[in-house]
């Protein structure tokens, strides 16, 4: 049985501010693929996939291989492999090279959706649906929602996610990269479940939203980039060796990052060398939230040596890639259960309406840089050096407000706008260790105003002696 296409729109996810452009128009009438029975494997590179019946693949061969330029995938039966429990548990169900407007599963899907480097208008696992895991990494999606649930089979997982939208890695001889992701819109529905986690690392995300359940981590960090080369040569008992690499780091790219009310994200949420517009939870995240940075790095080396003597040079940088923040809110009746880790960070707005029961870590974050040489011939021009440093967080607005709690306090290390406390900051348990309780400022800081509101608590107030608190003032009931 055939089916004629019809209009199709596409959409142009432009850079990271994820502008869609749609167009649509009437194209030649292609045949889609239909499957009402037992199938083996089956190819399309032209019109689409109806599935209602159960299509397997095996070791050698994906259920669905799918390259061109598509219309839609929908499938209401069964797409799975036969074979062993590995072919079953890690093979590919479904390959896809190109473009797809649209893939909609109602059914079960029970091992891998494999698409790299692809285009898709819009991934639909729905209410009822059932998808063993997700690799759709390097591409353009326009829309990822998950309305059913996502989850590998029993006693296996899936690395790094049970869903993987980010950045494919490109090994090269001597290098690595990133070919960053461009995503439109990624929501985990209310009543949905993934189960292994969210991975969308170094890509660009218009708004991810989660109402539902997500057990595991949800990894939207920055990627990172390598490239060396070392180099020998020998004449006699002459030689020349140097080396060389150097790491750097791709940005991830949020405008708004929602935990609903009601949501659960069992494992933490990471956004290491990110950049966000608003982050809010309004539900619940085990395991903190950690908004640190990523290290990079260069080393360089050369050494020269003959019958006269040796010659050695050396060098090496240490940086950080910090993250920022427009807006990062714990709503009333959310909780964060762990720790807040923001090293470095810029955040326009920190505000706190509900509990954090852990500590929120706002210091800075280190850098440094090494250097030496050597000479056997030149001892007098032998030297090292070193130069350590740090990238002060920095911070506008601090809110804690009436009948908030942060649990086991804040430590500042950078600059703090206004620090207004209405609610609680300090240690529930009353421990008596240094960061057991009640606000902390490292060296340098620098905080414009303090306000502790009528019925704020604060368990302490702590400051190195060089740390220079610039003004002062609190009011209190």
């Amino acid at each position: 049985m055939h089916t004629a296409t019809p209009t199709r729109s596409k959409a142009l996810l432009l850079g990271a501010s994820v502008l869609a452009l749609a167009t649509s128009w009437q194209g030649p009438a292609r045949a889609d693929t239909v499957v009402t029975g037992n199938s083996g494997p089956v190819t399309i590179t032209s019109g689409g996939l109806r599935n209602g019946g159960r299509i397997t693949g095996n070791s050698y061969n994906a259920a669905v291989t799918a390259s061109g330029s598509l219309g839609s995938i929908v499938n209401s039966g069964i797409i799975n492999l036969s074979g062993s429990d590995y072919t079953v548990n890690y093979g590919t169900a479904i390959a896809l090279h190109g473009s797809l407007d649209l893939f909609d599963n109602t059914g079960t899907v029970s091992s891998l959706i494999a698409a790299t480097q692809a285009t898709i208008g819009a991934f639909r696992n729905e209410a009822g649906g059932s998808l063993t895991a997700v690799a759709a990494t390097g591409g353009s999606i326009g829309s990822f929602v998950n309305g059913g649930i996502i989850a590998p089979p029993p006693n296996s997982y899936a690395y790094p996610a049970a869903i993987n939208l980010g950045a494919a890695t490109i090994y090269g001889s001597n290098t690595t990269s990133v070919l960053p992701a461009t995503i439109g819109t990624i929501d985990n529905q209310a009543g949905a479940v993934i189960r292994g986690g969210l991975a969308a690392t170094a890509a660009s995300i218009g708004t991810l939203n989660n109402a539902g359940v997500i057990t595991g981590n949800v990894n939207l960090s920055g990627g990172s980039t390598y490239t060396g080369t070392s180099t020998s040569t020998y004449s006699g008992s002459n030689y020349s060796n140097y080396s060389y690499s150097n790491s750097g780091a791709v940005i991830s790219t949020i405008g708004l990052l929602t935990n609903a009310a009601g949501a659960t994200i069992t494992n933490s949420l990471t956004a290491n060398g990110a950049s966000i517009g608003t982050l809010v939870n309004a539900g619940l995240i085990m395991g903190g939230v950690s908004l640190d940075t990523i290290s990079t790095s260069t080393y360089t080396s050369s050494s020269n040596g003959s019958n006269s003597g040796t010659d050695y040079s050396y060098s090496s940088t240490n940086g950080a890639v910090t993250s920022t923040v427009g807006a990062l809110i714990n709503a009333t009746g959310a909780t964060i259960d762990g720790n807040v880790v923001a090293q470095g960070a810029s955040i326009g707005t920190f505000s706190n309406a509900g509990l954090i029961t852990g500590r929120i870590y706002l210091g800075a974050a280190s850098v440094w840089s090494y250097s030496s040489s050597y000479s056997s011939s030149n001892p007098e021009n032998n030297h090292s050096n070193s130069t350590y440093s740090s990238i002060a967080s920095s911070i506008g607005l601090f809110s804690n407000a009436a009948g908030a709690t942060i649990a086991t306090g804040v430590n500042i290390g950078g600059t703090v706008g206004t620090l207004d406390n209405a609610g609680l900051i300090g240690s529930i348990d009353g421990g008596q260790y240094y960061y057991s309780g009640g606000l902390s400022f490292g060296s340098n800081s620098q905080v414009g105003v303090i306000v502790n509101e009528a019925g704020g608590a604060s368990v302490a107030i702590r400051a190195w002696p060089w740390a220079r608190p610039s003004a002062r003032s609190a009011t209190a009931a």
